[in-house]
C-alpha cells in the first residue's frame, strides 16, 4: 500500500481513537511509530544526498585549485 494511503487510513483511525479499545490505541500507536520512523529515514536519506552534492562540489572546487596552482608552478 503506497505510504500516503497509509497516512490517510491512520488518519481516519486517529481521529476516530476515543471510539478505540485500549489494544486498538495500543497498535495505532505503534503504526505512529513506524511513520514516524519512515519520514526520519526519508529526511535522513534527503541529508545523505545533499551532503554528498556538497561534498562534490567541494572536492571539484578543490581539484580546480590544486589545477590552477599546478600549471602556475609549470609556467
Amino acid at each position: 500500500m503506497p505510504g500516503e494511503r497509509v497516512r490517510e487510513l491512520y488518519h481516519e483511525l486517529a481521529d476516530r481513537e476515543s471510539g478505540l479499545s485500549s489494544i486498538e490505541r495500543f497498535e495505532l500507536e505503534r503504526v505512529k511509530a513506524r511513520l514516524d520512523i519512515e519520514d526520519f529515514d526519508a529526511e535522513q536519506e534527503a541529508r545523505d544526498r545533499d551532503w554528498e552534492r556538497r561534498r562534490t562540489e567541494i572536492l571539484d572546487s578543490i581539484e580546480e585549485l590544486l589545477d590552477r596552482l599546478r600549471q602556475s608552478h609549470l609556467a
